[in-house]
């Protein structure tokens, strides 16, 4: 091969791994930007539970135990329910699975309800 063809072919290489490098740099900033806002957001839903509970159990005169025992109960649930393997329910219009989180089917747009507001949380 031609010395100037080889450089040419080089630099022509190295353009490219540059190019990557700075769309690569460019994406880890953004995802750095994107995890920044969810800490934050994670922060004020931190406050607001405090906030809500804090109501909540002088409200109903609740302890932080009877917190802790719904807690644990709640996680025993989850634990059950995913060793049953339990699918999702059905879109009742394309029948293919809902995915958690949502309140429409991804596949056809059709709404569902949930039926709690628990349950479209991802």
């Amino acid at each position: 091969m031609d010395p100037l063809l080889g450089a040419v072919e080089k630099f022509r290489s190295a353009q490219k791994a540059e190019q990557k490098a700075e769309f690569a740099a460019a994406k880890a900033d953004s995802l750095v930007q994107r995890l920044e806002r969810l800490e934050k957001t994670i922060e004020r839903l931190a406050h607001l539970n405090r906030a809500i509970w804090e109501i909540l159990s002088e409200a109903a005169n609740l302890t932080e135990q009877d917190l802790k025992e719904r807690l644990k109960a709640i996680a025993a649930e989850q634990t059950a329910a995913s060793r049953q393997g339990k699918l999702a329910p059905p879109c009742p219009k394309c029948h293919r699975p809902l995915e958690r989180g949502r309140d429409t089917c991804v596949y056809c747009g059709a709404p569902h309800d949930a039926g709690s507001v628990f349950d479209i949380l991802p």
